[in-house]
């Protein structure tokens, strides 16, 4: 941990990349903006899988569950997506899929 200032920031470097969740007060609740500075990771597949795991908080925070598998549908779409906007390869990460994740999904 590199800062704690409960309850609204979290900081932390891991594998020399920073990383911080932060809470704002925002109309009607509370935002969330969650930063992670990627430097030689697969940038596309690192912010898949960032968007695939916060993608469970809402559904925990209504009181419901999002199953993993649930969750994981749509990441092909998102890491094409990424790729895209990043301006990467998009090979590493559809391997990674193709290795990983059930055909029919996303």
């Amino acid at each position: 941990m590199t800062e704690v200032d409960a309850p609204y920031r979290l900081a932390w470097t891991l594998a020399g990349q920073p990383q911080s969740f932060e809470l704002a007060e925002a109309e009607g609740g509370c935002r969330l903006v969650f930063t992670h500075v990627i430097d030689d990771l697969p940038a596309a597949q690192t912010a898949t899988g960032w968007e695939t795991y916060l993608s469970r908080l809402e559904p925990h925070l209504a009181g419901g569950y999002l199953l993993d598998e649930e969750a994981h549908k749509p990441w092909r779409v998102i890491h094409e997506r990424y790729a895209e906007r990043f301006g990467v390869d998009p090979e590493p990460g559809r391997r990674w899929a193709a290795e990983n994740l059930p055909a029919h999904q996303g």
